[in-house]
């Protein structure tokens, strides 16, 4: 099981001529859940605790460990091949390169990481076949509807079969059939590859199906109750 462990960890931000508190000082671990979520007020600071946990954004003090990996302490490069290596990201914009098929912008993702060409592609199909769009892995992003781009950042981002999925709003911009239909399908991938989800949202009802919610406002995070 993964272990994540905030200790003292102070975050700020200005903004104009204020100053925007994220953490006060938290000290804060999971280690036995699979899927966590944390919730939150718009602008409370929730994608900015996705990025501090994978190292896109660093501390103002205090520390962030991933197992034993001071993410805090780590260099520019270190922190590249531990994502490349270990972490998944899914963002509530598919981020996918428009000018590829569904299958390229996949097989890209494995071929970065450092597969060969046979593997990417091989691997590209497998999780095509495993989101249910083997039949639409030649079309581009413009021929696909927004349930369809957000199982391909799906199968790309658990293309290298990486240990956590970091998700920020991975339903966001869906409606609310689709926004479950593409969440159980993100949640049987993670139960079945045995992955860690981290996910920030702002939909309850899609946060009360994962194992520990918590409740980040004015710099403190706190289980929550609701």
């Amino acid at each position: 099981m993964i272990h994540i462990r905030l200790e003292k960890a102070t975050k700020t931000f200005k903004h104009k001529e204020n100053i925007i508190l994220i953490l006060d000082n938290v000290s804060w671990n999971v280690s036995h859940a699979q899927m966590v979520t944390v919730v939150g007020p718009s602008g409370s600071g929730k994608t900015t605790l996705l990025h501090i946990l994978v190292g896109l954004e660093p501390l103002d003090e205090g520390e962030v460990w991933i197992d034993d990996k001071p993410i805090h302490a780590l260099n520019v490069q270190e922190l590249r091949r531990w994502r490349n290596e270990s972490v998944g990201l899914v963002y509530q914009h598919h981020l996918l390169l428009e000018e590829l098929t569904a299958f390229e912008n996949i097989a890209l993702r494995a071929y970065v990481y450092g597969m060969s060409r046979k593997e990417a592609e091989e691997s590209a199909l497998y999780f095509l076949e495993r989101v249910g769009l083997k039949d639409r892995m030649h079309h581009r992003v413009q021929e696909l509807s927004g349930g369809e781009l957000q199982r391909v950042a799906l199968a790309r981002a658990l293309v290298t079969r990486p240990q956590l999925l970091f998700a920020d709003e991975p339903t966001g911009n869906l409606d609310e059939k689709t926004a479950l239909s593409v969440f159980e399908l993100l949640q049987e991938l993670v139960e079945e590859d045995q992955v860690f989800l981290f996910m920030v949202t702002h939909n309850l009802e899609l946060a009360r199906r994962t194992n520990e919610i918590w409740y980040l406002h004015l710099g403190t995070l706190t289980r929550y109750e609701g």
